[in-house]
């Protein structure tokens, strides 16, 4: 209903992906694809960076979760992805859905690394 994300977020930040539910919850999601060395640097990197953003937005929604999906250009999900996975149940996707929707993800990464 957004007819700008720079509405929620402001012009110094701008996630992949932002999910708003119906309870006012805001989910911030950023997709980071390197190589396998550097998985743990661009996640914490990321983390960083949106530390103060997600802060902030909590001030105005009921809960915000910032989603940080570091994937390899192997297609290989970061060990500290599990709030991607945790967000997929929090908005009720089903495990067909799940066994669907991830190994997709993982083949677009490794396609258009």
């Amino acid at each position: 209903g957004f007819s700008n994300p720079s509405i929620i977020t402001g012009d110094s930040h701008r996630p992949d992906l932002i999910v708003k539910t119906s309870s006012s919850s805001l989910y911030l999601l950023e997709l980071t694809v390197c190589f396998e060395s550097n998985l743990e640097n661009n996640f914490k990197r990321k983390n960083t960076k949106y530390v103060h953003l997600v802060t902030e937005l909590r001030r105005s929604f009921k809960n915000v979760e910032f989603i940080n999906l570091s994937i390899s250009s192997l297609g290989i999900f970061s060990k500290n992805c599990s709030s991607f996975f945790k967000m997929l149940d929090d908005l009720q996707v089903s495990e067909l859905q799940k066994r669907y929707w991830v190994p997709r993800i993982m083949n677009i990464v490794i396609r258009t690394t």
